[in-house]
């Protein structure tokens, strides 16, 4: 099992069960798209040779209203994700995913900008031939951080690094498992 999943596990049930101030009824805000590129390696922490590039829309769903403590205040979004990439082996191969369960803490805006930190887990597939995975559907997991800056009342753009680690979890048969560390960019429109 990787170090991934329990942290990611974690700040699912902390940020769905410590904080109050949850809105009713629960609607989307609005949309994001980010996308970006990174360097893969693998649990050995050599570089595996391959590299990946991200295309991640997603939904914006507020849990709370402002919560946490004054240093820290902030809201819950929910963000469900779908994950459409390509991974160079070096030959270029797709994938497909999603993050249902993907949660990001927005702390209270500075000025026009608005710090977050971001983690979840979901599903991948791929036939990206590599032993590093084992199997063509693995596990994904994600942790992050970012900040968006507010152009005009519906857009924000936003800068992200996200580290993402994809794996079987030796479900299909052992393997060492892809780590990805990615700059991402992007853009958020509210409805």
């Amino acid at each position: 099992m990787t170090v991934w999943f329990p942290i990611a596990l974690a700040f699912g049930l902390l940020t769905g069960s410590l904080f109050s101030g949850w809105q009713e009824p629960v609607r989307p805000e609005g949309w994001t798209v980010r996308v970006g590129h990174g360097i893969a390696r693998n649990d050995t922490k050599r570089p595996s040779g391959f590299q990946i590039t991200h295309l991640l829309p997603s939904l914006e769903v507020p849990l709370t209203e402002t919560v946490g403590p004054r240093w820290a205040r902030g809201r819950i979004v929910w963000s469900p994700e779908l994950q459409l990439a390509l991974f160079s082996v070096p030959n270029v191969r797709p994938l497909f995913g999603a993050h249902p369960l993907q949660m990001k803490y927005e702390l209270t805006p500075i000025g026009k900008w608005t710090p977050y930190v971001l983690g979840g887990v979901g599903g991948i597939y791929s036939n990206i031939e590599r032993p590093e995975t084992g199997s063509e559907g693995n596990f994904s997991f994600v942790s992050a951080v970012g900040t968006r800056f507010r152009v005009n009342e519906t857009t924000d753009w936003l800068i992200e690094y996200r580290h993402h680690h994809l794996s079987n979890n030796d479900a299909d048969r052992q393997n060492n498992g892809v780590d990805a560390e990615t700059f991402l960019t992007g853009f958020s429109l509210k409805f």
